[in-house]
């Protein structure tokens, strides 16, 4: 291909309407900056200049150099292919109303042909355009230009679980757990619309990641929605003996006759899923999809725990509950199966799952689906090709859907609304099917060799095939032609917390204008699923739920639905969700806590300390004592009345605690205390004199001032020191011990003088006690002093050292880094015992200390060497000084010199 030329580029440009006014200007000055280089006339560089800066991406800079200028689909800016699916391709896109990024999904042109493909497609817009669920990917817009249908979807910047389940077999049970509750939040939104989705799987599900790296599933695909029961529909997209979905994760009664399933069988495909995400496989794996679905049709789903021993028996019991092969028997709503699910979760984020793979030895690829996707389209597909003709071509666009400022969307009279599909119960059936095993989805009409294995097996299971119910005389009456549906957004709920016993109120607000209509009825009512005491007024909206004592703690959702009525025929117009979490209502008990309460010893004490509420009789609430209760304290476990009698040795101040608990988990309700203060009918006592002491310098002294037992002090009296005793002196007051760590220049002869004195206000000794003494302790000088290694010992010490730091010695050339060693030798030092070895490193230490003129370490070293050897600090310390120049130091060393200086000097 010719290249393009710079002046065909900028025509191209021009025409294709990418940029703004102020962006044209600033690609005109660039292809002026760049007219003089040598290659000036090729386009292909002025179209790197402006994809550098963002105003072009790449993929339409090669789509401009190619000659193509349609980009622009309505209000919707093409920035890029970003995947390809069974229906067509995905292109990323901007909104040039609100910035926002989208994803456009195109149905492939060679599909057109196909019109239950085209009615799929189509139907996916209608189904999805109803929904408004942070779980489900919401629809935006839709619409047609030329031939081709397409649709506008929010942009989701994530990964499709099946891709995450391919590289990790086992997801964590928490994240696990986490993953299917959020699936069934988008679920019951649906349910709650009178949805069945109908192909739930992990392919189907995808995670968006938020920029801190949580995860919120979202559901995809809503092509196998079934909207209503109407003629046109089983004719079309479900006729009677067809089977739709992924045999792997259907439900058995789907695989029977999808136009007869409800809300049960997406939880069966979900509990599948689940199966999935926690063993790695399928409930039941095959080649053959006609043994799978009469494996299914037959049998119960396998416990996980058989693949999985680690799962807790809870969890297995949910998941082994939505996949029963009786619908009846499971998870009526999505709601039932939050509600089971939410206490085993745990936040699905991109760091469990990375800590999941590194568990199971995996690679971390990353998770998160960038740009790079767009190297798997292929742009010589048939499809792709058609599509980015007709958009060159400049076909008409044809809107879908009609927005309201982008809060309200409402579909237009080219997508007809079909009527609500009323629950049915449903009995599992047996059947089987064929599946072609590359295909994700699978759509099979009864015929040939497949009627024949079906009829055998249905003829083997005769008996346990029930009829088929029917609804006969019902009708669904369409709205009459020229009725305008208003339209209206309800704010979000903000969820709550409560008790059980409290009361739930809540008043819906409208986002915008409230509206209104003469044609037809508006009112509220409560959606499916919601708690069946909760109430509204059809009138107001204000909800009232008076939430039971006996609740079961979890997680419940009230959806709120605005209608519009006429004719009989009733359409949801806005809705929003209230989330109530219910936690244990359980009572909140109190107990007191008394003040000091003066007691005699030897009298009987009785102090009722019950609860309040008192507690209900039979409730199983108990009273106990705390472990810091004393020998001969009770409390009744019934009343709460505490009872004890204290003898002289129990006088003193005690805090003991009360607890009420529960007797069944002993978990404890309410605490209090009791503070008692027990004087002592008398007390006589008489401190001994004491022997002069003898005490070593340097070393502990310690001195038991009584040899029986004194339970008064430490609660009753103490010993108090008096003044004129040696700095350190401590008693326990316990124990009476009397313990000083003498100092090593401490010598003489010293006094302690001691007293005893009442701790309790208003107590008196009997008179004629002694109460005080006088303790002498004579001091002996410490141990001899560490004697200096002989020069020779120095020596041969000094030589290994210095070999054994001779690196260091060679490095150090520098002023800095001699005194550096020499803090490193000093450092080194603090660890040795006495000898030559310690002596020749101080040695060595001091040195490279005067060598790195270093004084403040000199100075520490003289200090070591003088405590250590008793040798003359004060000399060496005046030398050092004498030679100290202040300009040579820091304002760091300064301080430590003067440190030193003081506590000479002292």
């Amino acid at each position: 291909m010719a290249q393009l030329h710079i002046t065909e580029f900028l025509s191209l440009l021009k025409q294709s309407g990418l940029l703004t006014a102020a962006q044209w200007e600033t690609a005109q000055n660039a292809a002026k900056q760049i007219h003089t280089s040598p290659d000036a006339d090729i386009a292909e560089k002025l179209a790197a200049e402006l994809v550098t800066p963002g105003l072009l991406t790449q993929w339409q800079a090669n789509q401009l150099l190619k000659g193509q200028t349609g980009f622009i689909l309505g209000k919707y800016r093409l920035l890029g292919p970003v995947g390809k699916g069974g229906m067509g391709h995905v292109f990323k896109a901007r909104d040039d109303g609100s910035g926002a990024i989208v994803a456009i999904k195109v149905m492939s042109r060679k599909l057109t042909g196909n019109q239950t493909l085209v009615n799929r497609f189509r139907r996916e817009i209608r189904a999805s355009s109803l929904l408004n669920s942070p779980n489900i990917v919401r629809t935006l817009d839709a619409g047609r230009v030329g031939k081709v249908d397409f649709m506008v979807m929010e942009f989701v910047n994530g990964d499709q679980l099946d891709r995450i389940t391919s590289r990790i077999s086992s997801i964590p049970v928490s994240i696990a757990c986490d993953i299917i509750r959020q699936a069934a939040v988008g679920l019951q939104h649906a349910h709650s619309q009178k949805m069945v989705h109908r192909d739930i799987k992990p392919g189907n599900l995808i995670i968006d990641w938020s920029a801190d790296g949580k995860g919120t599933v979202k559901i995809m695909d809503m092509g196998l929605v079934r909207l209503g029961n109407d003629g046109a529909e089983k004719t079309s997209v479900t006729r009677a003996g067809q089977v739709m979905g992924t045999p792997d994760y259907m439900s058995p009664e789907q695989g029977w006759d999808t136009a007869t399933v409800d809300a049960r069988s997406d939880l069966y495909s979900l509990g599948c899923t689940f199966f999935r995400l926690l063993t790695g496989r399928v409930p039941f794996p095959g080649d053959n999809p006609l043994q799978v679905l009469m494996a299914r049709c037959s049998k119960d789903a396998p416990s996980a725990r058989i693949s999985r021993p680690d799962i807790p028996e809870v969890v297995d019991g949910i998941l082994r509950r939505m996949t029963l092969r009786d619908p009846n028997a499971r998870f009526q709503t999505a709601a039932e199966v939050i509600s089971a699910l939410t206490p085993f979760c745990s936040e699905l984020t991109q760091k469990s799952l990375r800590k999941a793979m590194q568990d199971a030895g995996l690679d971390d690829t990353g998770f998160v689906l960038n740009d790079a996707a767009s190297g798997e389209v292929d742009s010589q597909d048939a499809g792709y090709q058609q599509f980015l003709k007709e958009m060159d071509s400049g076909a008409a666009v044809d809107l879908m859907l009609t927005t309201n400022g982008g809060q309200s969307q409402a579909l237009s009279s080219t997508i007809p609304v079909l009527p609500q599909v009323e629950h049915r119960p449903v009995r599992p059936r047996a059947t089987g099917v064929k599946k072609n095993r590359s295909a994700a989805t699978i759509t099979m009409a009864s015929g040939g060799a497949l009627i024949a294995l079906v009829a055998l097996f249905m003829f083997v299971n005769r008996n346990h095939v029930p009829e088929t119910p029917t609804n006969a005389g019902e009708s669904e009456v369409a709205p009459e032609l020229g009725v305008v549906i208003p339209t209206a957004k309800l704010k979000d709920a903000d969820p709550v917390t409560v008790r059980g016993g409290q009361v739930v109120k809540y008043q819906p607000e409208f986002d915008g204008a409230v509206p209104s209509s003469t044609g037809g009825s508006l009112q509220f009512r409560l959606g499916t699923g919601s708690p069946a005491a909760a109430k509204i007024d059809s009138a107001t909206g204000a909800v009232e739920w008076p939430v039971s004592e006996i609740q079961t703690p979890s997680e419940y959702f009230i959806p709120i639905e605005y209608t519009f009525t006429y004719n009989n025929s009733t359409d949801v117009v806005a809705e929003t969700t209230y989330r109530v979490t219910v936690e244990a209502g359980m009572t909140r008990y109190t107990l007191p806590r008394t003040p000091p309460l003066r007691c005699l010893s030897q009298q009987a004490i009785e102090v009722p300390l019950a609860a309040s509420p008192p507690p209900v009789e039979g409730s199983g609430l108990t009273y106990r004592l705390g472990k810091d209760q004393l020998p001969g304290m009770s409390i009744d476990p019934v009343t709460g009345l505490f009872e004890w009698l204290p003898s002289d040795e129990d006088a003193g101040r005690h805090a003991v605690t009360v607890e009420l608990y529960e007797s069944s988990s002993d978990k404890v309700l309410a605490t209090g205390s009791i503070t008692l203060m027990i004087r002592p009918m008398s007390i006589t006592l008489s401190l001994p004199a004491f022997a002069e002491q003898n005490a070593t310098a340097g070393e502990a002294f310690e001195l038991k001032l009584s040899d029986r037992p004194m339970p008064f002090f430490g609660r009753v009296l103490r010993l108090r020191i008096l003044e004129g005793a040696p700095v350190g002196v401590q008693i326990d007051q316990k124990s009476t011990m009397l313990r000083w760590q003498v100092p090593k220049d401490a010598k003489g002869r010293y006094e302690i003088k001691l007293k005893v004195e009442p701790i309790l206000p208003d107590m008196e000794i009997t008179t004629g006690s002694k109460t005080d003494t006088t303790i002498v302790i004579n001091i002996e000088s410490g141990t001899p002093a560490t004697l200096v290694p002989t020069d020779a010992e120095i020596a041969a010490a000094d030589t290994e050292l210095r070999e054994l730091f001779k690196r260091e010695i060679v490095q150090a050339k520098s002023v800095n880094d001699r005194a550096a060693l020499a803090r490193q030798l000093l450092d080194r030092a603090e660890g040795q015992t006495a000898g030559a070895a310690d002596y020749a490193l101080l040695n060595l230490a001091e040195e490279f200390a005067e060598r790195g003129k270093a004084t403040d370490i000199a100075l520490d070293i003289n200090q070591r060497r003088a405590e250590r050897y008793q040798t003359d600090e004060m000399s060496k310390a005046r030398e050092l000084l004498s030679e100290f120049r202040a300009t040579s130091a820091t304002a760091g060393q300064q301080d430590a010199i003067i440190e030193h200086g003081l506590r000479l000097a002292a």
